[in-house]
């Protein structure tokens, strides 16, 4: 029994649920709302942090950048770089620098770089003694030269990462001042700069970074993720959107997922630099305090609903009762107990309730003999059909069928339920005469086979059944047709048929082809013996033409083998891309020479194939090759190919398909030839798979052939549809190996 099975429960539920379903609908809107809210305020307060925390750093390194024109400018320090080209001491700038650097802590090295990348002086604190580096390959160097100035972070010093910025300033001749001398550079310190993201510490959990527009991050407090690698890696889809908006300069906000927690992520770019200021914060850390308004409101509706639920209980007791009445005087009805009244002193509307079941009694019991004759019509039609069913009656007008015979039939509902046709089909009107025909002579027709057509689908074939229809006093009450679709088992004995004729026709082609080798290589060599005598030019011809149809007969007799025992295929998964393309490099020539314009086609690149790689590129080679002969006047061949699922897709409907049995659900390539070519007619396209036929004069007939039985063998199927004069549509399908 349901857990709504009773009026009670029913009651109850319908209670529970119109007085749950406002609070539960309140709480939700309250919840989204503040939830919305809260994050919008987030984000104008974190997008203007992150903005102010971005102008810090602009406005620190607008001030370093003023330091270092400055300090490039100082006459001093121009003097410097001649002071060294005539090998005299730099004590005097190296004290100087010395001083500068003291009264600029955010410095960590100044280097003086002569015009030919090597460091003149390093100044640094505490002094190391290192020996001077060298800057010429440094990428930033020849940028200072041309540019004037440059910035370069991080910086590489002796080959080791140096966590630091540098800037680099050309420095000018003190007299000539379009002469570049050098370069002045400095090594700012990482923390100078990194401390505006450091102390932004948001909650427990929330924290900023920098990152710079070519994806390198140049801070983050977890030491462990120090790349956009390694941050990309444990995070999902939605980060890499951020992280490609950070890399166009965007200022941008949203919600991603970073090592298994949801997290909210605020990012402004700087102004004067190519970085981007980030500041993350913990989602649940954000909407602590709406969670807990959410736990209160479920609270709040579980407290309601133990209150309601018990009140409501008692009020629908006093209900229920009477109609617990009603319900037992029901049963009792539905028992075949028609004298049973059901007394019932309670409210006028369950009296009333009463007096209509007890109607209703009355009007069964005079209803009863005749729906048991009807249950007995309904039981004969049930046990005398298996498949499609219609029955008529004496007159032979149809009186019902079921969904198969519909299906079948292709029937709508009866006309108005007078003797009007239900369809009208072919299929419907043989059945409607076998149907008159058993009627006027009283006796069954079994096993009666009709030919439908079905427009597109091509023939339907189907088995009728009719037999008379009678009462249990024996009296034909109309007749009914048993009808079965059969055509699934026509087209298979058809094809067991051609499977028969075309494996007797290989045996004996690969007797014939044995017994002609035999004397065509008896012939050729007698042949080739008389031509190596002395023999007059015209004696030369004759043998030179003989030996030609000699080896034209070879050519035959060896496809003849090819076609009776083909070798057995190697199946190995394949790139049928591959194939195809090594296949059209191969007819390169014969297009050119027509004058037809090839257009490829592929969607993407297919799966690969289980498949023979030989016997493939035969077949490929074939249809192309009959795509070029259909087309001696130039024209344009379409090769397309694609990964599909399931043998037949919308839109196809081929006119002949040849192959094996294939699953609806399995995948498949599917490489398709379209020609603009001279077409097949309608009377040879079902033969074009016959050996021997062909409609040009010098072919064989035995290429489609081959190509049919080597497509057999690697387990796929081939499709032709094909129109006089417009051209030639044909379709592979090989299955695939593999899909990812």
């Amino acid at each position: 029994m349901g857990l709504f099975s009773s009026i009670r429960s029913k009651f109850i539920g319908v209670l529970v649920l119109f007085g749950s379903l406002p609070m539960l609908i309140v709480g939700y809107l309250a919840y989204e709302s503040a939830s919305r809210a809260l994050l919008s305020q987030t984000q104008d307060q974190l997008g203007n942090v992150a903005a102010k925390t971005a102008q810090q750093i602009d406005d620190f390194f607008k001030n370093a950048r003023k330091d270092i024109t400055f300090l490039s400018d100082s006459p001093f320090l121009q003097l410097s770089f001649l002071q060294h080209e005539f090998g005299q001491r730099l004590d005097d700038v190296q004290g100087l620098l010395h001083e500068y650097l003291k009264t600029h802590n955010y410095l960590q090295r100044i280097h003086l770089v002569d015009i030919n990348g090597s460091a003149i002086l390093t100044v640094q604190e505490p002094e190391t003694g290192d020996h001077p580096i060298d800057f010429v390959d440094q990428a930033w160097f020849g940028e200072t030269l041309e540019k004037g100035f440059a910035r370069f972070d991080p910086t590489v010093d002796s080959g080791r990462l140096v966590p630091g910025i540098l800037l680099a300033k050309r420095v000018h001749d003190f007299k000539v001042s379009q002469r570049p001398v050098g370069v002045l550079v400095f090594e700012i310190r990482s923390e100078a700069f990194v401390g505006y993201v450091r102390s932004l510490r948001i909650g427990d959990n929330g924290y900023a970074f920098l990152i710079n527009h070519g994806g390198d991050l140049i801070y983050h407090p977890d030491g462990e993720h120090l790349s956009e690698k390694g941050i990309l890696e444990n995070g999902d889809v939605r980060l890499q959107g951020h992280v490609d908006r950070i890399r166009e300069g965007i200022t941008g906000f949203g919600e991603y997922r970073f090592m298994g927690l949801e997290k909210f992520l605020v990012y402004t770019p700087c102004r004067m630099l190519d970085w981007s200021v980030c500041i993350s914060l913990d989602r649940s850390e954000l909407l602590s305090e709406i969670l807990k308004l959410r736990q209160r409101v479920i609270t709040v509706l579980f407290v309601v609903l133990g209150l309601m639920i018990p009140v409501a209980y008692f009020f629908i007791r006093g209900v229920t009762r009477p109609i617990g009445r009603l319900i037992q005087g029901a049963a009792a009805l539905g028992r075949g107990d028609l004298a049973h009244k059901i007394p019932v002193n309670t409210s006028e509307e369950l009296s009333a309730l009463a007096n209509e079941f007890n109607r209703m009694a009355e009007r069964i019991k005079i209803s009863h003999d005749q729906l048991t004759e009807l249950k007995t019509f309904n039981e004969n039609i049930l046990r005398s059909v298996s498949n499609g069913i219609l029955t008529v009656d004496d007159r032979n007008c149809p009186t019902s069928f079921n969904a198969s015979a519909a299906s079948i039939l292709n029937l709508e509902t009866l006309d108005g339920g007078g003797c009007g046709p239900l369809g009208s089909g072919e299929g419907f009107s043989k059945v409607l005469d076998l149907l008159k025909c058993t009627l006027e002579g009283r006796k069954k027709r079994l096993h009666r086979q009709l030919l439908m057509e079905n427009g597109d689908d091509g023939a339907k074939y189907l088995e009728v059944h009719t037999t008379l229809l009678r009462d249990p006093e024996n009296r034909v009450l109309g007749a009914i047709a048993d009808i079965r679709d059969i055509t699934h088992r026509k087209r298979m004995e058809a094809r067991m048929v051609r499977v028969d004729k075309l494996a007797s026709l290989g045996e004996l082609s690969a007797g014939m082809a044995h017994e002609i080798r035999n004397p065509l290589a008896g012939i050729k060599t007698s042949v080739q013996v008389l031509a190596n005598r002395n023999q007059g030019e015209r004696e030369m011809i004759l043998i030179g033409g003989i030996i030609d149809e000699i080896d034209r007969l070879n050519k035959i007799v060896t496809k003849l083998l090819h076609f009776s025992r083909p070798s057995p295929p190697v199946f190995k998964p394949e790139d049928p891309m591959l194939i195809l393309e090594k296949m059209l490099d191969l007819t390169t020539e014969k297009v050119r020479a027509n004058g037809i314009e090839v257009r490829y086609a592929w969607s993407g690149r297919p799966c690969r194939t289980m498949v023979d790689r030989e016997q493939i590129q035969q077949v490929f080679l074939n249809l192309l090759l009959n795509a070029v002969k259909a087309m001696p006047r130039g024209g344009r061949l379409d090769v397309e190919m694609r990964r599909t699922r399931g043998i037949f897709e919308a839109g196809l409907g081929p006119s002949l398909i040849s192959g094996g049995d294939f699953d609806f659900q399995d995948w498949f390539v599917r490489v398709r030839f379209r020609d603009t070519g001279c077409g097949i007619g309608s009377e040879a396209l079902p033969k074009v798979f016959d050996p021997f036929f062909t409609t040009d004069p010098r072919g064989t007939g035995l290429g489609l052939s081959i190509a049919h039985k080597l497509i057999e063998e690697n387990k796929g199927a081939v499709y032709i549809e094909s129109t006089p004069v417009k051209g030639t549509d044909v379709i592979v399908v090989l299955p695939a190996a593999e899909v990812s």
